[in-house]
């Protein structure tokens, strides 16, 4: 573990959907009137790590990155249910939205990054949080939009329950993965395609 003296920073594993799905999320969100700022693009956390500035967990990181782009497959994911942030983990006020239809798939990338992570990662200088780990540690969900107050935050609760409660899910694809720097400033390290999938694939998702 770093010691109180050294600099750490924080980075993540984002996994993020096709363009199309995020324009329809805020689409939805324009048309309510949703006050707060939104999300630039919705995420689903993979990893979050935190290591010595000055150590090689950047290196690391991108190695995994590397390892997996070549064997991860882009995905469906249906996006439906207004969920709150955990009262205790997640002080701040937003909203998220929970994957339906997509858990294993969801479950089997998981897997393969913190495969790749261990391998990677053999002498420990990455601190893998906790809170990215399933089963019950490891929350699905969406960030939708952040709230500056709580009638900003019952306001969009009242006004997009009805929507999503009376909707189909909003299907899209999980489509790039993210290297991200969390601390001390937020900022992409690296945005990767995932792989296209096969046409065989492709076929049996259509037939379930």
């Amino acid at each position: 573990m770093p010691s109180e003296t050294e600099t750490t920073t924080t980075y993540a594993i984002d996994l993020r959907f096709d363009e199309a799905l995020n324009t329809r999320i805020s689409n939805i969100l324009r048309s309510k009137d949703i006050l707060g700022p939104v999300e630039p693009r919705l995420t689903i956390g993979v990893a979050h790590a935190e290591a010595q500035t000055c150590s090689s967990a950047l290196s690391i990181l991108e190695n995994v990155l590397g390892r997996n782009i070549t064997i991860q497959e882009r995905f469906p994911v249906g996006l439906n249910g207004v969920e709150l942030n955990h009262p205790v983990t997640e002080p701040r006020n937003f909203l998220k939205l929970g994957p339906v239809s997509s858990l294993m798939h969801l479950l089997r990338c998981h897997g393969n990054f913190h495969d790749a992570l261990r391998m990677e990662d053999p002498d420990h200088q990455l601190q893998i949080s906790q809170d990215c780990m399933p089963p019950d540690r490891w929350e699905q969900f969406a960030k939708i939009t952040l709230f500056n107050s709580r009638d900003q935050l019952f306001k969009a609760i009242r006004d997009l329950c009805p929507v999503f409660d009376s909707e189909p899910p909003l299907n899209g694809f999980a489509h790039q993965v993210a290297l991200v720097e969390l601390s001390p400033n937020p900022r992409d390290l690296s945005v990767l395609p995932l792989r296209e999938r096969a046409a065989s694939d492709r076929l049996v998702d259509a037939q379930e």
